[in-house]
């Protein structure tokens, strides 16, 4: 991770050396899931910080993340047009290229110096597709922008995956509430991220951070330089969170908090093998025991 301050990296230095620790007595179980997830972990404290945007493929994922630009960096529309993961970065000149059988663009786009920006094939995409952004993704993920369409309710597969996100990977979500142009006035947007907000905290149990946006006015007021159609279209609060507000100390305090959140609960998990095992071996004891004094 590009790190600016020197006590940063220093921190950074102290949780993976005690990552690292927890590592070699996980190894010492086998037991592989335990390991390969802490695995991950200790690798993403070396790595950019990382946004990831999932959804569906009709929520305007795509079409976001160009505006965010203000370049057509991905192909956009209203069928899939994403089948692949894309990951933007800065770089001295515009660059595109395959990475890890990903497609990796540079930009030189001074806000993205410090971040990555990942684009993800729709959630109800190929097996393939959806199982190499879980198992690849999700864990390199920092923080995830879940985009949600505000024409409808949240589908079966989003649910599944946000859950996946949150209890497995305990990952922090930013919900872009995409398309809010379809309110009719300010009263029914209100009430549109009211139902949004208490859907969302009945089905997942947490409190949601959503970002009403709508990237079709984006664009617009972006062609037309026209302020106020921009003010309406939520992305100066989405902009400022990711620019301004994932600032260099902020990112550190995310990944290092996400890092050891994740360390906890497998602290948790090898809890539970370890007294498995000794249960086990209580038992084989006992067994062996009785076993002895029938020879006796």
């Amino acid at each position: 991770m590009q790190i600016l301050d020197e006590k940063y990296s220093q921190i950074i230095l102290e949780e993976k050396f005690l990552l690292t620790n927890l590592l070699a007595e996980i190894e010492i179980l086998s037991d592989e899931d335990l390991k390969n997830k802490l695995t991950s972990v200790i690798e993403n404290l070396e790595n950019l910080f990382s946004i990831v945007f999932i959804g569906e493929f009709s929520t305007g994922k795509s079409s976001i993340i160009n505006t965010l630009l203000g370049i057509d960096a991905l192909p956009e529309g209203i069928t899939p047009t994403t089948d692949e993961i894309t990951v933007l970065k800065h770089g001295d000149q515009t660059l595109e290229s395959i990475e890890n059988g990903s497609r990796s663009i540079s930009i030189p786009e001074d806000r993205l110096k410090g971040i990555l920006l990942v684009d993800t094939p729709g959630t109800n995409v190929t097996i393939e597709q959806h199982q190499k952004i879980t198992e690849e993704f999700i864990p390199k993920a920092d923080i995830v922008f879940f985009t949600i369409g505000a024409e409808r309710a949240v589908t079966g597969s989003e649910a599944k995956l946000i859950e996946f996100i949150k209890e497995e990977w305990l990952k922090n979500i930013v919900f872009v509430l995409n398309k809010i142009d379809v309110a009719k006035d300010e009263n029914e947007l209100n009430q549109l991220i009211t139902h949004t907000s208490n859907e969302l905290e009945r089905a997942f149990n947490f409190k949601p951070h959503i970002i009403p946006v709508s990237a079709k006015l984006a664009k617009e007021a972006k062609a037309n330089s026209d302020s106020q159609l921009h003010s309406a279209s939520g992305f100066q609060q989405l902009e400022e969170y990711i620019f301004k507000t994932l600032g260099e100390e902020e990112r550190v305090r995310m990944k290092l908090e996400s890092s050891s959140q994740v360390a906890l609960s497998l602290c948790s998990e090898t809890e539970k093998v370890i007294n498995g095992n000794l249960d086990r071996i209580s038992q084989d004891t006992a067994k062996l025991s009785d076993f002895q004094h029938k020879l006796d």
